[in-house]
Formats: C-alpha cells, sequence, structure tokens
C-alpha cells in the first residue's frame, strides 16, 4: 500500500506540544505528500468539471427506511481558485447522476438511520475507502494511523471497475468525514487531498439546527514554487471561496471539520463565539454553558472538529479565516495566480490586501442591516491618539525593523524604531480616535484583532467596511480615522492585515490594553508579553516584547499580579510555562482573548497553557515564596522548518543574585563555555580500546557534530544499551558533561558524567569518561571506518516504518553510507560497529541500529533522543 501524504500522528501540531517523534512523522508527511497519488488516469478521456460543495444539502435518498447513498469515485478537472484560475487534476466522488464535488457528497443522518451505500470505482487503479460501513468495529491494522480509530474501523479496497455495497447503522452522534486513497505507483500531477466528505450523525430523532453551515478544510499538493501545501474550505481557496450572508441579530451555527493533521487557529473578526462542541472525529466533546469558551480564536485541533455559534450584531463585511500566515496570504495561490497577476496588476492595486495578498483558509461574511432597524450613530471620540509607523534600515540582514509608535508632544521621527511597537491603553466605554499616519513605503492595512467595532475600521484593505464601499488600504503619506468605543475591558493586540512579505516579524505589531472604566493607567503590577518573531525572513526566530532575550522581571513576594500574554508570530505554536526549581507553579485564569472568564472558568491551574497565533489569556499569580522563577516560552516552528527553540524570562521575587538570573536563562549553574563548531570539531572522532579479559565487545564511543555545531557522544557500547546519542555541554579545559540540549536551551546537565579529551603535543588522541560508582575508562581515538563494503552492501536500500509513514533511504558514497530522510538531501553515516551508524548532519544526532539474524540484516531501528525506536523493515 501506498501511504498517503497524510499519514502522521495527530500530535502533528497539535495540543500537548510537538515531541521529537511526531516531528519526524511530520517530516514524513512532508517528503511523500507530493508522490503519494497515483500514476495513470483516464487519457484521453474528457474529465467532468467537480463543483464546490457548499454542504447544504445531504446526499442519498430514503427507500423503505433506509437512507441510500450511491457515490462514485471520479477523475475530475478542479478549478480551487475559480473558473479563471489554475486547473487542477483531483480524485473526487460524485453522487449518482450528479457532477462530481470537491470535496465529496455529504452523509448526514441521524442516529439509528439503517444505511446503505454503493461506491463504484472509475478509476484506472484501486482505492482504498475508510469511514463508511460499521464504525464500532475494531481499527483495520492496515489503515493509516493518523485516522480516528471509528474511520479507521471501516476500510473498503475496490478494484477498478469494481462496485462495492455496505450496509451499518450508525449508533451514536459524531462529526467525521470518510477519505479515500489511491493504490498503485506515484505521479504528482494528481490531487487526492479533497478525496473524501463529511459525515455527520445528529443524535436520535433530531434535525440538523436550523441554518447550520459545514466547513471542511482539505489540503492538496504543493506548487512548483511554494513553501506550503495548499489549503481549502468546502474545496476553494479566497477570494472564491463561498460568501456567507446573515442578517443583523441572527444567530449564525458553524461546524467545521478538519481533515489535515496540522492545527488550524480560526479567528473571527469583529465577534466573539462560543465553543459549543470539540471532536476529533471519533467522539464530540458538547460543553455546557458553563463551559463554553467564549473566544475570537480557537486552536481546531489537527484531524479534529469544532462547533461554534454566534450573533450578528454588527452589519458590514467580515472574514473567518486561519491565522497562520501560511494558510491565509500569497503562499496559498498557485504560480500560475502570480503570472496572471503580474500581468494585471497596476501599480495602484498593486497591495489590494484582500485580492493578492491573501489566498486560502479565508471565509468571507456579509451581515446586511435588519430591515426598519435605525442605526446608531457613531459617538463623539472623547480622547485623541496618533500612531506613526517608523523604519529603519539594516535593523535586520534582510530588511529593515518597522514599528508603530504613539505620538507623544512632537512627531516622532521616521527612523525611531524602537524593540516593540507602542502599547496602546483605552478604557471601557470611552469612544477613542486614533488615528494612522502610514510612511511606509506600500499601502497598510491595520487590523484590531479581538474588538468590537465597526466593520469599516476592522483594517482588513479592500474588504472591510460595507459591501459597495470597502475601505482601502491607508496610501503611503496618508492617514486614516479609527473611531474604537471597546465595549469590555481586556488583553488585545493590533497588527498588520498585509504581508506582502514579511512586515508581521519586522515589528508591525502592538499590544491593546482595555482598562476598566475610571481605572487608572495601567498598573505596574500588570505584565504584558506579546509572543511574536523579529527578523525579515520566513521562520523568523522567536521573541518576547519584540526582544530575542527579554529582561528579567521583578515582583514583590505575596502581591498579586495580572500576566497577560498574546501570541502574534506568523505560523508557530507557543507553549508557557511558570517554573520554580524546574517544577511547575500555579496561577489562575482571568480571561481569553479579552473576555472574562465566566466563574465556573476562573481556576486554579497549573502554569501552562498553549496558545496559537491570535489567542490571548490573562492569568493572576500570586509568588508567596521569594526566590528565582522562570518563564519559559516554546516556540515549536510550523513543520515544514521543524524543530523548536525556547525562551526563558527570569522571574524574581525578592532578593535574587546575579548568577542565580544567568543560570536560569543558561539552564544550568556550571561554568559553560562558549564553543563555536570550529572550536568543537577536532573533537569528533571515534574513540575504542580493545575488548577487556573475558569480554568480545570492544568499547567505542563516538563523538560527532551536528549540522548546527553541537557536540554528541553516542556510548550505546559504553553502556551496552540500544540508545541515542546524548548532547555534550562544554564546560572548559577539554572537559563536557553529559546533558540534554532541547530548542535551543540546555535542560539538562550532570556534573558527575563528564568527558576529558586527552591530548599529546596538542593533538587529540584519547578520551577519558568519569561516572558516579565506577572506575575511569579511557580510549585512544581511531578515524579508521569499520566496516566491510560487503557489510556495508547488506545495509543499502529502502526501509520503511509503514505506520509511522517514514522511510529511510541508504545509498553508497565513498568512502561510506548516506541517509536519505524526511526528502533531505543525503547526509553521511558515521559507523561505530557492525551494528550501530549514527548521522550526526541533522540538527538532532540521529542513529541507526541495526538488527542481524547472522549474517542477514533484518530490521533497522530509527533513535531519536529521549524517542522510542522506530523499526523499519526493507522494502521489497
Amino acid at each position: 500500500m501506498n501511504l498517503p501524504a497524510a499519514a502522521v500522528g495527530k500530535t502533528f501540531l497539535s495540543l500537548g506540544g510537538e515531541c521529537i517523534r511526531s516531528r519526524a512523522l511530520a517530516f514524513a508527511f512532508l517528503a511523500v505528500a507530493v508522490n503519494a497519488v497515483p500514476a495513470r488516469a483516464q487519457a484521453g478521456a474528457q474529465l467532468p468539471q467537480a463543483t464546490s460543495n457548499e454542504q447544504r444539502t445531504p446526499a442519498g435518498r430514503d427507500v423503505n427506511g433506509e437512507r441510500h447513498v450511491t457515490l462514485h469515485a471520479v477523475l475530475a478537472e478542479w478549478r480551487p481558485r475559480g473558473e479563471s484560475g489554475p486547473v487542477r487534476k483531483a480524485l473526487t466522488f460524485a453522487e449518482e447522476g450528479k457532477a462530481p464535488t470537491t470535496p465529496g457528497p455529504m452523509i448526514r443522518v441521524p442516529a439509528g438511520t439503517r444505511m446503505h451505500v454503493t461506491i463504484r470505482n472509475t478509476l484506472a487503479h484501486p482505492i482504498r475507502v475508510l469511514g463508511l460501513g460499521d464504525r464500532d468495529a475494531a481499527p483495520a491494522p492496515d489503515a493509516p494511523s493518523f485516522l480516528p480509530a471509528t474511520v479507521r474501523a471501516s476500510q473498503l479496497v475496490i478494484a477498478p471497475g469494481e462496485t462495492r455495497d455496505v450496509r451499518f447503522t450508525p449508533s451514536r452522534a459524531t462529526t467525521s468525514f470518510y477519505k479515500a486513497f489511491p493504490e498503485g505507483p506515484p505521479a504528482s500531477d494528481i490531487e487526492y487531498g479533497v478525496f473524501e466528505g463529511v459525515y455527520i450523525v445528529d443524535p436520535v430523532g433530531s434535525t440538523p439546527p436550523p441554518g447550520e453551515r459545514v466547513m471542511m478544510i482539505s489540503t492538496g499538493n504543493l506548487d512548483e514554487d511554494s513553501p506550503t501545501f495548499k489549503f481549502f474550505l468546502n474545496g476553494r481557496s479566497w477570494p472564491h471561496t463561498e460568501r456567507l450572508s446573515y442578517t443583523v441579530g441572527d444567530t449564525v451555527r458553524w461546524r467545521v471539520i478538519n481533515t489535515v493533521p496540522i492545527v488550524h487557529p480560526m479567528h473571527l473578526h469583529g465577534f466573539y463565539f462560543n465553543v459549543d462542541a470539540r471532536g476529533d472525529g471519533d467522539v464530540d466533546t458538547v460543553y455546557t454553558t458553563a463551559q463554553r469558551p467564549h473566544v475570537v480564536t480557537d486552536r481546531l485541533n489537527g484531524i479534529g472538529t469544532l462547533r461554534l455559534s454566534w450573533v450578528a450584531t454588527e452589519a458590514g463585511n467580515w472574514l473567518f479565516h486561519c491565522h497562520l500566515i501560511r494558510h491565509m496570504g500569497g503562499a496559498q495561490r498557485y504560480a500560475a495566480d502570480r503570472t496572471a497577476d503580474s500581468a494585471t496588476t497596476t501599480v495602484a492595486d498593486e497591495h489590494a490586501h484582500a485580492q493578492h495578498d491573501m489566498a486560502g483558509l479565508v471565509m468571507g461574511i456579509t451581515v446586511r442591516p435588519r430591515a426598519g432597524v435605525v442605526r446608531t450613530a457613531e459617538p463623539t471620540p472623547q480622547r485623541r491618539i496618533d500612531l506613526w509607523t517608523a523604519t529603519r534600515p539594516g535593523v535586520y540582514q534582510e530588511g529593515p525593523g518597522l514599528v508603530f509608535i504613539v505620538q507623544d508632544g512632537a512627531v516622532p521621527a521616521p527612523d525611531s524604531v524602537s524593540a516593540l511597537s507602542s502599547t496602546l491603553q483605552l478604557r471601557q466605554g470611552e469612544p477613542t480616535r486614533i488615528m494612522v499616519h502610514n510612511r511606509l513605503s506600500f499601502p497598510l492595512s491595520l487590523h484590531w484583532h479581538g474588538l468590537e467595532l465597526k466593520s469599516a475600521y476592522d483594517g482588513v484593505g479592500g474588504w472591510s467596511g460595507e459591501p459597495a464601499t470597502p475601505s482601502a488600504p491607508i496610501a503611503p503619506g496618508d492617514s486614516m480615522a479609527v473611531l474604537i468605543t471597546p465595549p469590555r475591558a481586556g488583553t488585545f493586540m493590533y497588527h498588520t492585515h498585509g504581508e506582502p512579505g514579511h512586515e508581521l516579524a519586522q515589528g508591525l505589531y502592538g499590544g491593546f490594553v482595555v482598562l476598566p472604566q475610571g481605572a487608572p493607567p495601567m498598573p505596574t503590577r500588570d505584565r504584558l508579553f506579546l509572543l511574536a518573531s523579529r527578523g525579515a525572513v520566513i521562520d523568523a526566530p522567536p521573541a518576547i516584547n519584540g526582544r530575542e532575550q527579554a529582561p528579567t522581571e521583578w515582583f514583590t513576594p505575596g502581591e498579586s499580579v495580572r500576566l497577560r500574554f498574546g501570541h502574534i508570530s506568523a505560523d508557530e505554536l507557543k507553549e508557557v510555562r511558570l517554573l520554580r526549581d524546574g517544577r511547575v507553579v500555579e496561577w489562575q485564569l482571568l480571561a481569553k482573548d479579552g473576555a472574562d472568564l465566566p466563574t465556573a472558568q476562573r481556576m486554579e491551574v497549573s502554569a501552562s497553557f498553549e496558545l496559537g497565533v491570535g489567542e490571548t489569556r490573562d492569568v493572576e499569580w500570586t509568588p508567596t515564596v521569594p526566590g528565582l522563577y522562570v518563564l519559559e516560552v516554546r516556540t515549536t516552528y510550523y513543520p515544514q522548518r521543524g524543530g523548536a527553540q525556547i525562551q526563558r524570562v527570569p522571574f524574581a521575587v525578592g532578593p535574587v543574585t546575579d548568577a542565580a538570573v544567568v543560570a536560569a536563562i543558561r539552564g544550568t549553574a556550571l561554568p559553560v563555555v562558549a564553543l563555536d563548531a570550529a572550536a568543537l570539531a577536532p573533537y569528533g572522532a571515534l574513540y575504542t580500546r580493545p575488548a577487556s579479559a573475558g569480554s568480545t565487545v570492544a568499547p567505542r564511543l563516538r563523538i560527532m557534530l551536528n549540522r548546527e555545531g553541537r557536540l554528541y557522544a553516542d556510548r550505546a557500547r559504553i553502556n551496552d544499551t540500544v540508545s541515542a546519542p546524548q548532547y555534550l555541554v562544554p564546560i572548559g579545559d577539554d572537559t563536557f558533561v553529559f546533558g540534554t540540549f532541547d530548542a535551543g536551551v540546555i535542560t539538562e546537565a550532570h556534573a558527575d558524567h563528564r568527558v576529558r579529551f586527552l591530548r599529546t603535543k596538542g593533538d587529540i588522541t584519547g578520551v577519558e569518561m568519569t561516572e558516579p560508582g565506577a572506575a575511569p575508562i579511557q580510549l585512544d581515538r581511531r578515524d579508521a571506518p569499520l566496516l566491510l563494503d560487503t557489510e556495508r552492501q547488506l545495509l543499502i536500500g529502502a526501509w520503511t516504518a509503514p505506520t509511522e509513514g517514514i522511510t529511510l533511504n541508504i545509498e553508497s558514497a565513498s568512502p561510506g553510507l548516506t541517509l536519505r530522510i524526511f526528502g533531505r538531501p543525503p547526509v553521511p553515516l558515521l559507523e561505530d560497529s557492525r551494528t550501530r551508524l549514527v548521522a550526526p548532519a541533522f540538527d538532532l544526532a540521529v542513529a541507526l541500529h541495526v538488527v542481524r539474524d547472522g549474517d542477514t540484516v533484518v530490521a533497522i531501528d530509527l533513535l531519536f533522543p529521549g524517542q522510542p525506536a522506530i523499526r523499519t523493515t526493507r522494502v521489497p
């Protein structure tokens, strides 16, 4: 079976953080997605055109108490970017007698309905269909592991030209999907990401809520010059997605189904919504009124579902979109789109944001005024704030630094760029006019994230405002007045909503705090932490309040403080923890997205949470014990880049020594020295000695430098275990200690487990290892390879772990072997023994353990630090 591109685990950028194992699965997803589609098309045939499925009408008809649904698997032409956009070939489903749709026909019935589904495969290759059948059965063992268990429970393999019938009776309510994959050799020109459909089972005897709309998120192949996969809402990409229309006063209900193993932080402009239920494709968790999150942004899990509702209280144009720029920005447009635009775009509309700088997972919403209801006049401003842009060249190697700065007296200089844009402070219920002055070289769209305001001020150039007269971006040298009367106190953000480049990470964002009526300026006890990126490149380094290393924060013992967090990076996931002596402390939840939590949700909890792009969270912390605490922010990068980085902010409660602050940032109190790759490289070698009397195993220690300039030790033949390499922490005088390096910082350093390198006439000739309770071990340096050519031949080839979606390719290269994995270029394999090879050229030192049966290699185990082995077997 050719595993599909999405054959990865649910932890792929999902809740709980990204572990090394899920990172490997993420790379596997990226490596195979382009190729896991069938090679053979219906040559010479005129392909039918697929239409976008707006999920309005369930498929099938009722016959003698049964719901009959007949589906045809069809190869079709698909135009996700509109009739004039690029044409893609896609595997689709069509209901019998109707055109194929993307995604496939929606199946929706009450629980207890007897189902009769017929599937005919009109394709020239077999297909595997999951999720249409008895979902109470055990999952099929060879089904893709990333799918929900109940979807894997029903699996049909249908040959070309074959028709299969299946009867089943759904027993419980769920929001889910069915999905199909092609079988056969690969071809990159056919899309299969929309080869799926909605599967909803309503409670027994019920009907769908009136007016409820369903949206399915699907994925497509990589474009030839795209930095990301394409994503679609009901088979379309903005600005060609459906326009949803409502009237002021309407209650809006949506279900969103994400069939992709990537989290999408979904953001609604202008309104709060209630999260009524979340699901994983197996089970829906329905919230009581007291439990419902009331938010403007919610993280939709990978392979997850979301049910939400909101009330349309303000007329105008609005948006609902994923807040990852990769998923709603220009990267979602095809090369053909950009070519067409370059031929037709004029200087005047070059930065028409709604048309050219957005694409992908964006849904447009128009709320009409209610007939007979007179719209209230805007209040008279009681306060004015002048907000200016500033630019300073040379802040980043790739581009200038950009900020917003509040005028305090004279107009700020055009190059008055600080680390972070000004934090705006407004008061609840006080009408405030903000004059935004654009001194940039390009038009500016400025969005007031999370605020309830008039559509004309929402800040999406070419879209916000009335449908007939949308507000334009602010032209260079021009200004725009924004009137905001905040209805609630809370923590918000403002940021550019035009991203032709990397302007967000270059600094065009800031904090926005609304204080209660009559309140003085934000108390010094309040602390605001804006989590973002800093740079003029994709995947820029993480920043806290505009700095890669935030300064120490000082607190008074026993004094309660409000900590305000906001996340406004381009594509990352942030995990926030507050630690003392390495243990998570507690704090009290106060607010989410600027809205105070109801009493039932204002709980004392462990000081740890995840924050998706576009989310804010307020907590209260009372440090009763003096000492040093550490605010730890872990940034997990978008899977295509991979990896993570940790930032540490010292929280000093009462008197704290400078040494303690330094140790908190560094991760250890040991005297760590800074050694670059050039200084570390001479240590890299194999160190060994003859086997001791009565033993056949010669101790070996492999010292290796990884691609990011860190030194690792592979000591599997020292302690006789099958383990991953360990990080070496440099402490000076050719001495290192074993430790752990995670996401940019040292997280462990074992002072009593040491490696000291020995020199003869200045050259490194050996190593001495010391551990508690054991005599020191001395090993001699050896640089010659260990394997014979015949032994290397046994390893060459492809090795796969099908349930993990991982394939290793071991290839011959003078003078040894190389490893290809995760779609990366080959890297050298270093030989430790006949059963052990290491690949230090990755950011993590990867090890391979060769499993032998006599002279036959039967498997190869892939080892990442701190993770269970992944066993691979040879591809026939």
